[in-house]
């Protein structure tokens, strides 16, 4: 079935001359050669300066000490987010609770929450404002009022 062709070997021949290692350095400058050595020399340096330091005896430990200190500010910060929330939280659900008893007249009440809420917000002053511009005036007296006596009460335990 298949024929079997005969090529001469002439056809296969490339059209590069052989090179001859002698030729080939030759041609390489001799700054890149020195360029070259260097550079092994520098691999070969960070090397062996890797590998005694990994063998060092408090390397480890370090490295551990190094890492365990790093989880540990990323669980307190974790930790301070939280407590952030939880505190959002508490002082929007006594706004809403003063809120609640503004709208059923009971305006004592009101004040505490809004105070509750003041002792927690991180800009009491500002919740100041918001309950003075939104609320009615007897609120506000009432917040304030309670403001004054804790600082006074506070000014007075530190006498």
């Amino acid at each position: 079935f298949h024929r079997i062709v005969n090529i001469p070997n002439s056809h296969f021949k490339t059209s590069c001359p052989k090179l001859k290692l002698k030729e080939v350095i030759m041609k390489v400058s001799p700054s890149l050669i020195v360029g070259g050595v260097l550079a092994a020399g520098v691999i070969g340096y960070c090397m062996y300066f890797d590998n005694k330091r990994r063998s060092a005896p408090g390397f480890r430990k370090k490295l551990i000490a190094k890492r365990r200190k790093e989880y540990d500010a990323i669980v307190q910060q974790n930790e301070k987010v939280k407590e952030h929330e939880k505190r959002q939280s508490y002082v929007n659900s006594e706004i809403k609770e003063a809120n609640e008893c503004i709208r059923q007249g009971d305006n004592r009440d009101a004040a505490k929450h809004f105070f509750n809420a003041y002792k927690r917000y991180a800009q009491p002053e500002k919740l100041l404002e918001m309950v003075k511009t939104t609320c009615p005036d007897e609120v506000y007296v009432f917040v304030v009022d309670l403001v004054q006596k804790a600082k006074s009460r506070n000014q007075s335990e530190s006498a």
